[in-house]
């Protein structure tokens, strides 16, 4: 048995050094991070020959996920969203020019037509938070028009949906049964979008990223392989490197004993 690190790394030959991060938790988990990192989560009573012997049982698989993110070709990027004026905004996958028309008026709107997204405030700071504002609205009515269909076939419901600007992925989905999703998810085509929530969804009734929590997903999404790279190619931050815009690229989950 390896030793843990005072820093909290444990040590696997095959893996190098993985993070071992012990919390409150009631399951082992094993995640690769996308820019390659293992990273092992236990319940903080979980001794060093479990978290060895759970990290060993799935040391081959984080090898293939491992060797699967180093293959991406980070030109193949989706540049992220810019909300400024003069930027091209895509909208449920559309690509619309941003113009604000500064103005003076107490409260700033957002009008879409053919001349792209104009936005009218009194400067350009009220412009950015009433945009903000329309894309937390556009997600949030893309999300509730699908979740009807998506609770028949998977047969859990969210206890609610959100949006939040911190998030660093486009979604997430809590043990309460939240659904998170990031503003700038009302920019993704219909199909990344609709891949995305389903995802989520089916965390409902799979909360790792199980071979059952897979199944369910492509019984009903049989593209979700390559709407998940592409999804994986979008940022959501300027300086964004592929993948950092997504969860854990993925993950085994154990219950502890």
């Amino acid at each position: 048995m390896r030793p843990t690190s005072p820093d909290g790394l444990l040590h696997h030959p095959e893996l190098g050094d993985c993070h071992w991060i012990r919390s409150e938790r009631k399951t082992l988990a094993l995640h690769v991070m996308p820019d390659g990192r293992v990273v092992l989560r236990t319940p903080r009573r979980t001794g060093r020959e479990e978290a060895w012997a759970f990290l060993s049982r799935h040391a081959a698989w984080a090898r293939r996920h491992r060797a699967r993110i180093s293959s991406v070709d980070e030109s193949q990027a989706v540049p992220a969203p810019s909300l400024e004026d003069g930027s091209i905004l895509q909208l449920e996958g559309t690509p619309h020019p941003v113009r604000y028309a500064l103005e003076p008026r107490r409260t700033a709107d957002v009008r879409v037509d053919q001349a792209g997204i104009v936005v009218r405030g009194r400067d350009a700071a009220a412009c950015h938070r009433a945009l903000e504002r329309f894309l937390e609205a556009r997600t949030l009515e893309r999300a509730r028009a699908l979740v009807p269909p998506l609770s028949a076939r998977i047969g859990r419901t969210p206890s609610g949906i959100r949006t939040r600007r911190s998030v660093r992925r486009y979604g997430a989905c809590s043990r309460a049964g939240i659904i998170t999703l990031h503003p700038l998810a009302a920019t993704l085509p219909d199909d990344l979008f609709a891949y995305l929530l389903c995802h989520e969804m089916c965390h409902l009734r799979h909360f790792g990223h199980t071979p059952a929590f897979r199944s369910l997903l492509l019984s009903i999404r049989p593209g979700a392989r390559a709407e998940r790279s592409a999804l994986f190619l979008h940022r959501l931050r300027e300086h964004d490197k592929i993948g950092e815009n997504r969860p854990p690229s993925s993950s085994q989950e154990e219950q502890s004993p």
